[in-house]
């Protein structure tokens, strides 16, 4: 049996689809992205070791606050940042910040590459 997400990826990108079938493919996207909430790894993430930064929006209704800190205190290695947006934070209020903070990273993970 293939891998689902294998499995479409030869297929052309949706917005290139004739509408009717476009339909269908985002579909199947949206069904891909709603699994992607159920994956559980918080039993796993002690075994990390690297260095991790934790970047979350303080009112994310996506994603409870609360969460990323049960994140941030089960992973040793890691540093969490907080914003004041919501999931959209990067994109909407605290750009300037993101691009900041990705920039002073920037050089740290090409080191750990």
């Amino acid at each position: 049996m293939t891998d689902s997400s294998n499995a479409l990826a030869h297929l052309p990108a949706t917005s290139s689809l004739p509408p009717r079938v476009r339909q269908y493919a985002d579909h199947a996207k949206a069904a891909k992205t709603r699994k992607a909430y159920h994956i559980d790894c918080t039993d796993r993430l002690d075994q990390l070791r690297m260095p991790v930064v934790i970047m979350h929006g303080k009112n994310d209704r996506s994603a409870r606050y609360a969460l990323a800190q049960e994140m941030h205190a089960s992973i040793t290695s890691s540093h969490m940042i907080t914003f004041s947006g919501g999931h959209l934070f990067p994109l909407m209020g605290e750009r300037q910040r993101f691009d900041s903070l990705i920039e002073t990273l920037r050089p740290v993970s090409e080191d750990l590459l």
